[in-house]
């Protein structure tokens, strides 16, 4: 066989492999993932440690965030999630991923025969329990997201002119290593912008508003 047709043969044949490879699956399910529209939708997001948050809602901000383990196979596509019902006793429910491309996917739930298209959409950089958290703390109210950073431990000398006011049942305590948050959000109405510390403790997070002391 002449040397160019085998190089044409095998340069056909590994863009059916990588075709074939997108479509049966694919090796990067992690990031958020979102099915419906605004009136009605769900979104899933999965993290590189095994863990992810399923959101009844397209808001990024939705109180209310249901926690799971998962297990992705690239291979044959199937994804495991796993959440708990009671201490006692979890559920695992299974999904068949097709890779469409890059951005979509087809979800195919076990017991059920349609399948789903999911977009992916950018994963926010602020952690979706931080998130959750402010939406709870936002109930009723308007509000933009400005921006997010995470904080190093002793992060309180450069607010020294600030009151640390909790918001929900967690404490605070200074100087501790913690995962640490800080939050400015637009609320409409308001002329300044608030600024609010999140705190990971407990499983869940804290909400502490900083308020400039005049």
């Amino acid at each position: 066989m002449h040397i160019k047709t085998r190089t044409a043969i095998a340069s056909i044949m590994l863009v059916l492999v990588l075709s074939a490879c997108q479509l049966g699956g694919g090796d990067n399910i992690v990031g958020r993932w979102e099915f419906g529209d605004r009136d009605f939708g769900i979104a899933y997001e999965f993290y590189e440690d095994g863990t992810g948050l399923m959101f009844t809602s397209l808001d990024p901000f939705y109180p209310m965030a249901g926690d799971f383990i998962y297990t992705y196979d690239p291979e044959s596509g199937v994804l495991k999630v796993t959440t708990s019902l009671t201490e006692t006793q979890d559920r695992t429910i299974l999904f068949l991923i097709t890779f469409v491309s890059k951005n979509e996917i087809s979800v195919e739930q076990s017991g059920l025969s349609k399948p789903y298209t999911y977009i992916r959409k950018p994963l926010p950089e602020l952690p979706g329990g931080a998130r959750a958290r402010i939406g709870g703390i936002m109930l009723g109210q308007s509000f933009t997201f400005i921006d997010a950073e995470k904080l190093e431990p002793g992060w309180e000398e450069n607010y020294s002119d600030y009151v640390i006011v909790a918001r929900t049942d967690i404490e605070i305590t200074v100087g501790e290593n913690a995962e640490e948050w800080l939050v400015n959000l637009q609320i409409e109405g308001e002329a300044d912008t608030s600024v609010y510390v999140l705190r990971k403790g407990k499983g869940r997070w804290g909400v502490f508003q900083l308020i400039k002391n005049d």
